[in-house]
């Protein structure tokens, strides 16, 4: 018995590993600059946008010209962290969860961009750590 369950306990820890992390280009991001583009602004408008395929992760950023502030999307083929970051002029957002998820008005500094990836992470590892408990009692 207590071999099936850490056999149960094994499979689902390999499956947090493998949806947890990777650099699959698998995600399609929106790609434009708000400096040639006033439809890559915000509110976006993705009608006239084709989504760029084989991405690992999408950004969303601010880059300032001129003294004007312009947002910008990108297809990025190395995978870091999602979440946001900001310096002294410019911010940038990364998201990989669903396919044009640079294409949100809400993925900014301070809001709050979930990836699906991480939830299941912590379920899974949340049961593998309870399914352990249950186990060595």
């Amino acid at each position: 018995m207590k071999s099936l369950i850490f056999a149960c306990v094994s499979f689902a820890f390999l499956i947090s590993v493998i949806f947890a992390g990777g650099t699959q280009n698998n995600v399609r991001c929106y790609e434009c600059s708000g400096y040639y583009m006033q439809d890559c602004a915000d509110p976006f408008d993705n009608r006239t946008m084709m989504l760029t395929a084989k991405c690992a992760q999408c950004s969303k950023g601010s880059v300032q010209v001129d003294g004007k502030m312009y947002i910008e999307r990108r297809c990025l083929q190395l995978k870091s962290d999602d979440g946001c970051q900001r310096n002294a002029t410019n911010w940038e957002c990364l998201c990989s969860d669903v396919d044009g998820c640079n294409g949100r008005n809400t993925l900014v500094p301070g809001g709050t961009a979930f990836s699906m990836e991480a939830s299941v992470s912590v379920v899974v590892l949340s049961a593998f750590l309870s399914i352990q408990q249950f186990v060595l009692q």
